[in-house]
């Protein structure tokens, strides 16, 4: 249950609906699936797993962008981490089975890369999210 995984709702009924009602990943606004089994589309409630005494939901995301979000780095930027071993900053994330891995001598060079990549996978994602409810709401007419 949400509330063994260390989840905090004013409103857990209120959170319960939203949550049901939520279609698309709210990162990369993939459609998402539920009750069909763990995979990278699985719907899931991302919490803050620093709060532990209020309100600590942020988002509901695919699993995909949850895990990558809970990703530890180094840099205070989410999948940009900086390699001690080949004195590198590395932009790693996987979404939805897609690896995505490049290196850079400069922390700024890693930020524009992934800026570039999110921006691209996110507005392809945006064009098939709309695409599909348009054809929900052909359908209903």
């Amino acid at each position: 249950t949400w509330k063994k995984q260390g989840i905090i709702s004013d409103d857990f009924d209120k959170t319960c609906e939203e949550f049901l009602n939520t279609t698309h990943c709210e990162t990369c606004f993939i459609r998402l699936t539920f009750g069909e089994g763990r995979n990278s589309r699985s719907k899931c409630l991302d919490h803050d797993h620093s709060i532990s005494n209020s309100h600590n939901i942020r988002n509901v995301l695919c699993r995909a962008c949850n895990v990558n979000d809970n990703s530890k780095n180094t840099s205070g930027n989410t999948n940009i981490y900086w390699l001690k071993s080949n004195k590198r900053w590395i932009y790693k994330r996987t979404w939805h089975g897609i690896k995505y891995f490049r290196s850079f001598n400069f922390f700024v060079q890693a930020c524009i890369y992934k800026k570039q990549i999110e921006d691209k996978y996110i507005e392809n994602n945006k064009q098939i999210m709309i695409k599909e409810l348009l054809e929900e709401r052909n359908k209903m007419e």
